[in-house]
This record gives structure tokens, C-alpha cells and sequence, in this order.
């Protein structure tokens, strides 16, 4: 059991391993902040929660105008939420995420949040968003109704979680013709030489399952940031067989003489978003995106995916761009025929075992790697 989930993980994190390798080497011989600088993203077309006019919102109070159908703010929130459960894009159900667009608004939600009637599960500073629960949709309508649609916009909670097993349910994974890389990654990249001091002077944020404890990793001291917690609020135990994780670190930066990581230097650092089932959610994962950040990360490392379009973690990962971090996600894993999020976020750099040859041409035209 323990090898096959080995092998799955090996192949899950597998379309990292090149993608890594990059993204040390451009920390190393580019300048971050000057390529990856960007504004935070605008709300998808058709998401822009703008609002009711004075006369629309006292026709929407009204029931309407005959021959126009007017809808509150909460009207449109609930739909779109709805739509996002229907469509299976993984929305989490009783959760929602709202995002404020000035400093006073949030401040003035967090200070009578208790008097709101919902549950506050979560909140992120840096992207000015809270993380809600609630028993009813009808609660939620009746605090959506007394804030200004001016000052929020709001959406769905969604599922992140690691790639399933190859041919789990919907998930046909590599393929019949997939062969695993085994021992053979680093020739397979042209890495024959010592390459012991590859990542020397980078911090790489792995998040995932959490890194546990492993020779593969020699005297290498990981730092360890969690952000998952039981009905208490306290840490939630690590289950020992979850150790997905500990495998994409070992990739990254693993200093075992017989089989390395790609960058055996590398400072890692480890953000633990999944439970022990391999699952989190995007606000979670945004949170982790924007701590990383915070802790200096150059690297962040994403071995999730969800089919959900999060413009919580859209923000987080302008926020990390902004700052210089690079971030590479998976996606393809699956072999469902579309690219996950955040991986088809425009500028996060996609890893997939189906793109890394054509990702290793790009990249020895556009840089200059000791390959």
C-alpha cells in the first residue's frame, strides 16, 4: 500500500519537479519583482458586482417593474453561489467569502461581525476578506442586504485538494501509457553533475500536506507554519500516512546522496493547508499564499488543484507577484481535459507531466540554466 501511494505521489509531484528548478534558477539570475510585478486582478466579466441604482434597489424592494426583472445585491450573491454548487466547481456548501474593496468597510464588518448572525471562520488583512459560515442561506441574504454593494463583492468557498489516484472516479489520471520517472528525473533533466549547491540562498514554500520528519532531508532545518485546526481551534494531529507533502519537498530540496532534490540548497519552507483527507479550501489556500509571501518565500510551491475560479486566491497571488514570489501550481494530473485553479491563473507558472518538454525548450531559449 505504502509503495503504491508513493508511486502516486511520485507522479502526482512529478510535473513540479522541472517547474521548481526553474523558477530557483530565475530567483537566481533574474530579478523577480522587475518580471512579475502586476495589479491585483479585476472581477471576471459577468462577476462585477456592481451596484443597484437607487430607483433599481426600491424596484427590487417593490417586487419589480412589469417587464424588468430587478434583483437585489443578495439576489445576485445567492445565484451565483447556487450556479457554483450546480456546475460542480466544488463550492463548499453554508460558506462564503467576501472580499471588501477599502479598509474602512472591512474594519466596520469585522468590528459587528458577533452582531451579523454568522459564523466568522476565517480573515486575511493583507487581502481584506473574510471567510463566512452560516446555518441558513436566508441568514446570509439578511447580512448581505445591510452592507453597501459598493463596498464587497462576495463568492463561494471552494474545495482545493491534491490529485486523485490515476482512474479514481472521474479522474482517468496519466494514462495507460504513463511511465513514472522513478530514479530517472534528474538525467531526464540533463542533471549529472553535482548540482549540491543548486538553490543556495532561496526559500521554497511548499504547501500541502504538511513535512514530516525524513532522512531524505539530512540536517536540513524546515520551518512549519499550520493552518489547519480541529473543532477547538487546536493544531490538528498529522496523520503519518499523509505524506504528500513530504514527497514534493524531498523533490525540491531533499539532500539524500542516492536520489537528491532538484535543489538540495534550497531553504524550505512548509505551509500545511490540507487535512489529513487532502483537502482545503481557497480562502485557506490564499491565506497560505499571502503568508508565504510574508515569510519571504521566493518560490511557492502549489502541488493543489481545484475547479473552482477563487478571486480570493486571485488577489493572493497578485499580492505574491507583487512581492517577487513566483508560484508554481499543478495541474493535469488528473487527465480531466482542463486546466485547474490556481494553475490557469495568468502568471502562476502551470507544471503538468504533459507540457514538460516543451516547458524545458522555453525555458533554455528564454534563460540561461546550467542544464
Amino acid at each position: 500500500m505504502n509503495s503504491r501511494r508513493t508511486t502516486v505521489y511520485a507522479i502526482a509531484a512529478a510535473g513540479l519537479v522541472l517547474l521548481a528548478v526553474i523558477g530557483i534558477q530565475i530567483a537566481n539570475y533574474t530579478d523577480l519583482s522587475q518580471m512579475q510585478r502586476m495589479e491585483a486582478p479585476e472581477e471576471p466579466e459577468g462577476r462585477s458586482l456592481k451596484p443597484l441604482s437607487k430607483p433599481a434597489a426600491a424596484m427590487a424592494e417593490a417586487g419589480g417593474e412589469s417587464g424588468e426583472e430587478v434583483f437585489r445585491f443578495s439576489d445576485r450573491v445567492l445565484r451565483w453561489m447556487i450556479a457554483a454548487m450546480a456546475e460542480g466547481k466544488g463550492a463548499i456548501g453554508k460558506e462564503a467569502v467576501l472580499r471588501f474593496r477599502n479598509e474602512a468597510a472591512y474594519l466596520d464588518f469585522l468590528a459587528n461581525a458577533r452582531a451579523n448572525g454568522v459564523r466568522l471562520l476565517g480573515k486575511s488583512d493583507a487581502l481584506r476578506s473574510v471567510r463566512l459560515g452560516f446555518d441558513s442561506y436566508e441568514d446570509f441574504a439578511g447580512l448581505i442586504d445591510t452592507l453597501n454593494p459598493d463596498d464587497l463583492s462576495a463568492e463561494s468557498n471552494y474545495l482545493v485538494s491534491i490529485p486523485l489516484p490515476p482512474e479514481s472516479g472521474e479522474s482517468p489520471g496519466a494514462g495507460d501509457g504513463a511511465v513514472p520517472f522513478g530514479q530517472g528525473a534528474l538525467a531526464w533533466l540533463g542533471v549529472t553533475g553535482d548540482h549540491s549547491a543548486w538553490g543556495q540562498g532561496v526559500k521554497v514554500a511548499v504547501l500541502d500536506s504538511g513535512v514530516q520528519e525524513h532522512t531524505v532531508f539530512g540536517d536540513k532545518v524546515i520551518r512549519e507554519w499550520t493552518m489547519v485546526y480541529d473543532a477547538e481551534g487546536n493544531p490538528l494531529p498529522v496523520d503519518p500516512e499523509a505524506g504528500h507533502g513530504t514527497a514534493v519537498a524531498s523533490i525540491i530540496g531533499g539532500q539524500d546522496g542516492r536520489l537528491p532534490g532538484v535543489a538540495p540548497a534550497s531553504e524550505l519552507l512548509s505551509f500545511r493547508v490540507l487535512d489529513n483527507n487532502g483537502f482545503t479550501d481557497s480562502f485557506t489556500l490564499a491565506e497560505a499564499i499571502v503568508a508565504a509571501t510574508d515569510a519571504g518565500a521566493q518560490v511557492i510551491n502549489v502541488s493543489l488543484g481545484s475547479s473552482g475560479d477563487s478571486l480570493v486566491v486571485r488577489d493572493a497571488v497578485a499580492y505574491a507577484m507583487s512581492n517577487g514570489a513566483l508560484i508554481v501550481a499543478s495541474t493535469g494530473n488528473e487527465g480531466v481535459g482542463q486546466v485547474s485553479y490556481p494553475a490557469a491563473i495568468e502568471g502562476v507558472v502551470r507544471a503538468g507531466g504533459s507540457v514538460l518538454v516543451s516547458v524545458r525548450s522555453a525555458a533554455a531559449e528564454l534563460y540561461t540554466l546550467p542544464w
